[in-house]
């Protein structure tokens, strides 16, 4: 069943992410919004588009 958002884990899982460099992108704020529904986080599939998009654009403004 497909769903508009990842969890955590299925997040890191799928950019091949460990968990402390996730936090450490948090951190630094660079990582992708997130929110906590209960006990566990979720990212919503607009997030990690939107993401995906300042990584995107931050990497083409440092080669420029």
């Amino acid at each position: 069943m497909e769903t508009d958002r990842l969890t955590l884990k299925e997040f890191l899982a799928k950019w091949k992410l460990c968990r402390a460099s996730y936090y450490n992108l948090r951190k630094y704020g660079r990582a992708p919004r997130d929110m906590l529904i209960g006990n566990k986080i979720f990212i919503s599939k607009q997030a990690e588009a939107d993401w995906i998009a300042a990584n995107e654009r931050d990497h083409g403004a440092q080669a420029a």
